[in-house]
């Protein structure tokens, strides 16, 4: 690819190195590779799993010189988690069992 970004967090703690590199993924194109450097150990696990997760493919993972070396080329954008519906079964049990959602009590009044 001809597009690269690059992402030296050599000296950062964990897990700061994630979310930038998390960051920088998530403004990347389909198509274009980050190389990323990195100095804590965290990298080594925490860096791969990231690419999986987050629609990427990890190209390359190297460690010299006590640094840790990844390309990572972005594939997809990964949809965010929907949210759990519930099925027609359930909303029909819970119309024929007479079930509302409660509402909360008011609190007591502040006092002036």
């Amino acid at each position: 690819m001809d597009r690269e970004a690059r992402l030296d967090a050599s000296g950062v703690e964990c897990p700061r190195h994630v979310l930038l590199c998390k960051a920088r993924l998530h403004h990347m194109e389909v198509g274009e590779d980050l190389h990323f450097v990195g100095t804590e150990r965290g990298c080594a696990f925490e860096i791969p799993r990231l690419a999986q997760v987050s629609g990427a493919e990890l190209l390359e993972e190297r460690r010299a010189d006590g640094r840790f070396y990844f390309r990572i080329r972005k594939r997809y954008h990964p949809r965010p988690p929907s949210r759990p519906r519930a099925t027609a079964l359930v909303r029909l049990t819970r119309r024929l069992m007479g079930w509302r959602r409660r509402r909360r009590a008011p609190g007591p009044a502040c006092p002036a």
